[in-house]
């Protein structure tokens, strides 16, 4: 009708909520120009901080922790979060998670519950590389269990150090059998500590919604 023409026709758009979401905290257009080197500079400095300290394995020790998300029976979101729950709080992680959600098309009343698995399951076990293959198998097994069977999922990775631990663990097959798209990019935790990275980001996964047509 007319009027519900009119209620669109007011209402912001999803992608201008969302490039206001990952724009904040970024410079302005002349303070880009007068500072654009720096500001490249102070943002792979923290970015490399950042990552750094969403894992805390070591040469020595293997410590890591991960939440899988199932968004849609076709989608699914693994997210790197610093091991035992020092992440952000939940509520600005899961409002950046919705954010982008819901910019990529995926408008839910509520984050479905996350699924957590952290190596070594308690913080006073044996986190020695001498674990490494029984903690690789632990997170196939986890994984294995979440993943779709017939290759058709769609898997989004917020967490830069999971590509390297994903391939040592065998979990990059697991992936590369049972999806039919896979993206790594920086974690949710470390989008909240270095806002810069938001925009790197979106460029990574803005193909997103076309895939899950």
């Amino acid at each position: 009708s007319v009027s519900d023409v009119s209620e669109v026709s007011k209402a912001p758009s999803e992608m201008s909520k969302l490039k206001s979401h990952l724009a904040e905290s970024l410079p302005s257009k002349s303070e880009v120009r007068k500072r654009r080197s720096a500001s490249v500079a102070r943002a792979a400095e923290a970015d490399s901080q950042a990552q750094e300290s969403e894992s805390a394995s070591t040469a020595e020790q293997l410590r890591f922790s991960l939440q899988f998300y199932r968004i849609s029976e076709r989608f699914a979101v693994i997210n790197e979060v610093p091991y035992l729950g020092k992440e952000r709080t939940g509520k600005e992680v899961n409002s950046l998670l919705q954010a982008i959600l819901r910019a990529l098309g995926q408008n839910l009343a509520e984050l479905p519950p996350a699924a957590r698995f952290n190596w070594p399951l308690s913080s006073d076990d044996d986190a020695s590389q001498a674990r490494a293959p029984e903690a690789y198998q632990a997170l196939q097994g986890f994984m294995g269990k979440r993943l779709r069977a017939n290759g058709d999922d769609v898997v989004l990775v917020f967490g830069s150090q999971c590509e390297d631990l994903f391939a040592r663990s065998g979990l990059a097959q697991l992936l590369a059998e049972s999806s039919r798209w896979v993206r790594h990019t920086h974690s949710l935790d470390a989008m909240l500590q270095v806002p810069v990275l938001k925009r790197s980001v979106w460029e990574a996964i803005r193909v997103l919604p076309e895939l899950l047509e």
